[in-house]
């Protein structure tokens, strides 16, 4: 895949506690199995590598089709691992036939990108070491905006569970709590209120906020650089 101008310009020294968050993810990982025969599975799963959410159990991750709703969005991350807090912004885009996500450092350099759809997943970096398998970073995007029911029968095949508690504020809008378990062990919680985003891993140890970045915006060439990578990839092509 040929690089864009705008997926070029990676930063060399930052981002750096950013790869320890997102390395968590996988450093327990064994080595990428067969694809599962599901059939909420991605069409061309077998270039797709399952994520281990505990040592043992796996899953691929669902299809593009099982997103709650578009998403537009520029994110401000603030995360923790072991003791380590960094941040970074995330521009996220995604609808039924494709996730496109970027990830910059605080000067608005891109510092990674991801494309995923039905033909794979694909991840650029000059900074990301290449064993970051891009799936992780895929379901937890999908933990967060995709559909419950899709979510849940995915998980049970794996023999783990997803459950949701939606909870009235005063004064504010509800909040939605996401708890993925292994038996009666809690291994992700996701709060969502008022467009910010908790997620806590608590098998790996890590964990990140997300919310609006406000003043945070790319300039008009670099969103439609962005977009047009999003929208027609050589391996990812989805017209329209």
């Amino acid at each position: 895949m040929k690089h864009s101008a705008w997926k070029k310009r990676a930063a060399t020294i930052c981002g750096l506690g950013l790869v320890t968050l997102l390395c968590a993810a996988c450093a327990t990982t064994k080595a990428a199995a067969t694809a599962d025969e599901s059939a909420e599975a991605p069409a061309d799963a077998a270039r797709i590598n399952p994520v281990y959410v505990t040592n043992r159990k796996k899953i691929l991750p669902l299809p593009t089709t099982a997103i709650e709703k578009p998403l537009d969005i520029m994110q401000h991350m603030s995360a923790s691992f072991k003791g380590n807090s960094f941040s970074a912004d995330c521009l996220v885009l995604a609808d039924e036939r494709q996730l496109f996500m970027a990830i910059l450092n605080e000067f608005g350099t891109t510092v990674g990108s991801l494309v995923y759809g039905d033909e794979g997943v694909d991840f650029e970096s000059a900074v990301f070491p290449k064993q970051l398998k891009a799936e992780y970073i895929v379901l937890d995007v999908q933990l967060c905006f995709y559909r419950v029911d899709m979510l849940q029968r995915a998980l049970e095949k794996a023999g783990l569970r997803l459950e949701v508690r939606i909870a009235d504020n005063v004064g504010a809008s509800s909040t939605e709590t996401r708890t993925v378990y292994d038996g009666k062990k809690k291994l992700i919680v996701i709060e969502k209120a008022a467009g910010v985003i908790r997620y806590e891993n608590l098998l790996r140890g890590y964990s990140y906020t997300l919310e609006g970045a406000p003043g945070r915006t790319l300039s008009k060439a670099d969103f439609l650089l962005g977009w047009a990578a999003f929208r027609c990839q050589p391996k990812f092509c989805i017209g329209g």
